[in-house]
């Protein structure tokens, strides 16, 4: 778009901008790119519902609309007034956060995720409990969680596995490698069994229970290492079903 042309928004368009600019002054959103990515969302399944609603002079590129909520805000969006973190928000956030260094949650967005359900179930079921009055956006909760287990001492980039627990993972590479199973869903199911009973006998010193993603991760890593692939064991299946 030229530079200097200024942005007309159709009839159809314009609500949904509108709307992004107010929920980036609400704080619904945490940066203006934030509310920038998830219009454009909203603005690309419009224009394909219904193609007569693009304004030529509408934003065709995430950049410009990002530019364009940007300068509608300017000026107005109190960027230092953030909500603080209410009381009852801090016992949630302390355990996804103790979750995520035992291991229950792979990462720090799949803890932010588990934890924006939690604040959404508890804001509803007990209104009285000071929650915040701007719902949160799920990148501030995420990089919360990601800075206080930081804080606490976790590596950003690994989890810790015992020895016991890195031989199931190759075990049930191999075996998917070899063709075993037609997908990884009965592998993860049959090696979280085995992690299981490992855990009942280690009993204190066992480490948390994995969760089933992360197990999934771990087989689908060392299986491609060993040469499988999702082409291959299509292939494989489908040669089995001839077979039959």
């Amino acid at each position: 778009m030229p530079l200097g042309l200024p942005i007309v928004w159709s009839a159809r368009e314009k609500p949904v901008v509108e709307a992004a600019v107010r929920a980036l002054l609400a704080g619904k959103h945490d940066t203006s790119k934030s509310a920038a990515r998830a219009c454009f969302a909203q603005l690309t399944q419009l224009r394909r519902q219904h193609p007569d609603a693009r304004s030529p002079q509408a934003s065709k590129t995430l950049d410009s609309l990002y530019y364009y909520i940007r300068n509608q805000v300017r000026g107005k969006w109190p960027y230092r007034r953030r909500p603080v973190w209410t009381e009852a928000e801090k016992r949630v956030l302390r355990r996804h956060v103790q979750g995520l260094l035992r291991g229950r949650f792979f990462t720090a967005a799949e803890a932010g995720r588990a934890c924006m359900r939690e604040f959404e179930r508890l804001r509803t079921s007990d209104r009285s409990a000071g929650w915040s009055d701007v719902p949160r956006p799920v990148g501030a909760v995420c990089g919360k969680i990601a800075r206080l287990a930081r804080k606490a001492g976790r590596s950003p980039w690994r989890v810790r596995y015992i020895k016991t627990e890195m031989g199931a993972f190759d075990r049930y590479a191999r075996l998917m490698a070899e063709g075993r199973y037609p997908n990884l869903t009965p592998a993860v199911v049959l090696c979280r069994e085995d992690l299981a009973r490992m855990r009942a006998r280690r009993g204190q010193s066992a480490p948390p229970p994995r969760p089933f993603e992360t197990v999934r991760r771990q087989i689908c890593r060392r299986a491609r290492s060993l040469g499988w692939s999702w082409s291959a064991n299509a292939r494989r299946a489908k040669s089995m079903t001839v077979t039959n």
